[in-house]
Formats: structure tokens, sequence, C-alpha cells
């Protein structure tokens, strides 16, 4: 069942990366953390350069090789391609030995995660960490350190919140006044303190009811289902928070995405972000019951701001039927890493 019986994994050194040395296999390191489901794992999937290149939240039910097909199509434009030859996508322990071949139909991912060889893996690569200078390049074994750009993008946005007359800050309160007047007004003594529960149910049913309101947002009942980068420090659910204060921050290659489940079927008119260092942007909706089949909704090209905050409108498209998941696809970028801030679903 386990792939603790099976012959010790070939050395890092007899396959090569594209990624890395240029040989003829992807070769993609997994490492193990918790996720927000019950029963699931995500799974951090990095090049043995170190980068990034797909984060997946999956049932630890999920068999190994649904896995490599799974990452093989998600990562399709990575993997090479010539005439009658086409570049394997192969799956690594977390200290960059790869799996042996042929994989164990019946293999799962809860049974890979139990393994002797992963376990041992795992230990591998917490000792060459350990060994490692923060400063220093990635491991061997894929266990990543902060990148100097993405430590840089961070302290830019970092510099760019505390910055009294950037717009991250100028602009935020002006957008609350609306909710907090209409507060006021419906539950008339308001201070200018927290309002009590009446007060604040009142601003609620009333931002419902008007042409302002968000349904992607987490007040609204909004989800953010998916994201294709996993920082714990500026988790995916920033984007839909209310504020531009907090982000989301990508950890690898382009494209990245965000699907947020709407806390309530809409037809979207437009959708809002705000952003540093996007380029290339697509937004795609869903009316179905299961986030499935996606049409494009609207699709858009952000100014270059020298990682300053950006803002975009992007008008949407009619849809048939009312829009049920939102997925922003992030295309390209105007730097190594990106950072979204918010994401407004106006109906």
């Amino acid at each position: 069942m386990a792939a603790s019986g099976a012959a010790a994994p070939p050395p890092l050194e007899s396959v090569s990366s594209p990624l890395g040395a240029g040989g003829p296999d992807l070769v993609v390191a997994l490492s193990a953390s918790a996720a927000a489901r019950p029963g699931a794992v995500a799974l951090t999937c990095t090049s043995l350069g170190g980068t990034a290149v797909a984060v997946l939240e999956v049932d630890k039910t999920q068999g190994v090789q649904g896995l490599v097909e799974v990452l093989s199509e998600r990562l399709e434009v990575l993997l090479a391609r010539s005439s009658g030859w086409r570049q394997r996508l192969r799956l690594a322990y977390p200290d960059g030995s790869l799996l042996p071949e042929p994989l164990d139909t019946s293999l799962t991912v809860r049974d890979l995660m139990a393994s002797d060889a992963w376990r041992k893996a795992e230990a591998r690569g917490l000792r060459e960490t350990d060994q490692t200078s923060p400063a220093a390049t990635p491991t061997r074994g894929g266990r990543l350190h902060k990148d100097s750009s993405k430590a840089k993008l961070e302290g830019s946005l970092k510099r760019l919140q505390e910055a009294k007359n950037l717009p991250l800050t100028a602009k935020v309160e002006p957008k609350q006044e609306p909710p907090k007047n209409e507060a006021s007004t419906q539950g008339r003594g308001g201070s200018g303190g927290a309002p009590n529960v009446a007060t604040a149910a009142a601003a609620r049913q009333g931002a419902h009811r008007g042409h302002g309101s968000d349904p992607a947002s987490r007040e609204a009942g909004g989800r953010v289902l998916l994201v294709s980068s996993l920082d714990w420090a500026h988790p995916g659910d920033s984007v839909i928070d209310g504020s531009e204060k907090t982000y989301w921050l990508s950890t690898g290659l382009y494209p990245q995405e965000i699907l947020v489940e709407l806390g309530r079927p809409s037809r979207v008119a437009g959708v809002r972000l705000s952003t540093t260092n996007v380029r290339g942007v697509r937004i795609e909706g869903c009316s179905e019951h299961a986030a499935v089949q996606f049409e494009t909704l609207a699709a858009g090209e952000l100014e270059a701001a020298a990682g300053c905050l950006q803002r975009k409108e992007l008008r949407c498209s009619e849809q048939a039927a009312p829009t049920r998941f939102v997925k922003t696809m992030i295309l390209s970028g105007w730097h190594d890493f990106c950072s979204v801030h918010r994401i407004t679903v106006m109906e």
C-alpha cells in the first residue's frame, strides 16, 4: 500500500530538471502542510531550482498517479514539446529524491506521506535547511527561503502601507464612510465608535439593498476557495476582507489564480481590483453549482506602477444566468511576484 517497502529512491543527481540542469524531465518536489478543509492537505510543488510552481489542496485519498495527471495539466505551459515528443513531469520527495517508477496505482497521498521514504526525505530536508543561512539560496531539497525579490516586494508593501500620503491608506477610509453614515441614519444615536448590533445589522441590510453591495465580500458570505500560491502570512482570504491593508502574495510563476465563491448568485456587472505588480488579468465566471465550467467575463492590462498600488475596474459581459463563482486569473506581471489587496464584485 504505502511506499515504505519500495526500493530506495534514486539520488537527485541521477535525473536533471529543465528548470535546473536542462534534463528531459520536469521534476517537482512535494512538501505538505495543513489545509483548511478536513481530510485534505496543501501540497506545495517546487522545482529543483527552488521556485514554487503550484500549490494544490487535495484530499488525502487522492491517488498519486492522478496527482501527476492534475499537475501535468496545471503546468502545461512549462512542459517542453517537439514533434512526437512531450516532456514528462515527475514527482519527488521533499528532499528532491525521485519517487520510484512505475507508480503504484493504489498509492494515495495519505500512503505516500505515511511512508518511511517520505519521513526520511522530510528529515533530510530539515537538516539541510538548518545548515543553510536564511539569506542563502534554496536548498537542494526544495525547502525554500524567501527570495530576495519577494522580500523586496514585501518591504515595499510595508512602506506603502505606512506612508501617510500614498493611496493605499488615503482611500480606504472614504470607502467605509457610506456604510457608517447609513448605519448612523438608520440606528439614530450611533457614535463614532464601534456600532451596536442593531446598527450593524441595519447597515448590512441597507448595503444588500444598495447597488454598492459586494457579493464577494466576507461579510456577504463570500469565500476564497482556491489560490494558486500559498503564503501563511498573506492568505487568500485577505482579498475579500474589505481592506486594502491586507493582501494575498504570489509565491510562484505566472499564471496565478484566485477563485471566489460569491455569497449569493449575482449578475456581475464588473470587478474592481487593487493590486501591485499585476500586468495581464482575466476575469472568469461560473453559474453552475460546482466550479467546473467557466466563461470569460472580462480581460485587461494594468499599467506599471513601480510597486505602488494599482486600481483597475473591469466591466464584465452579460451572463445568461446568475454567477456563483468568480475566478481572477493573473496572466502576467511587471515583477516576479505580485500582490492582490482587494477583489470587489459589482452587481
